[in-house]
């Protein structure tokens, strides 16, 4: 990805890893040749995929959609087709100090909302800091197509 938001996608890997600790083993992925494969994969109870992705601020206007930079339609296809087969295949978002989880399920609206949406789309936000007990719940919880 390159430039602050690769970085700042970097401190968000780096806060996961050390706040799961070891709930869970994880691997980082930095895929130039597959396009969309989420940055992250992990094995718990169950084996799953993490996108992570940051922004510094929510939009200044409450009605703007929040649109993710370097978010793409290969990553929502991943997402979502490996989601339907697993389930366990998930968007984490780091807006300022705001941390959100989404399911495969959303993938396609993820970005397309505003802030306030986003936050009740979320199967789960934490403001400050991410509840790492409550992540690793969600994370071994497969989400099935219905």
């Amino acid at each position: 990805s390159g430039g602050v938001d690769s970085m700042s996608e970097n401190g968000l890997w780096d806060k996961l890893s050390k706040g799961m600790g070891a709930m869970w083993e994880a691997q980082r992925h930095e895929d130039r040749y597959s396009t969309g494969i989420p940055d992250v994969s992990y094995s718990m109870k169950y084996h799953g995929w993490i996108e992570l992705k940051f922004l510094k601020s929510p939009p200044v206007n409450a009605d703007t959609a929040m649109r993710i930079k370097h978010y793409t339609s290969d990553q929502k296809n991943w997402i979502t087709r490996h989601g339907k087969r697993a389930g366990l295949c998930w968007i984490l978002i780091q807006v300022g100090e705001v941390f959100m989880l989404f399911d495969w399920t959303k993938a396609r609206l993820v970005g397309e909302l505003s802030f306030e949406e986003h936050l009740t789309l979320a199967n789960k936000y934490w403001e400050g800091r991410i509840n790492f007990n409550e992540l690793s719940v969600i994370l071994n919880s497969p989400i099935r197509a219905v």
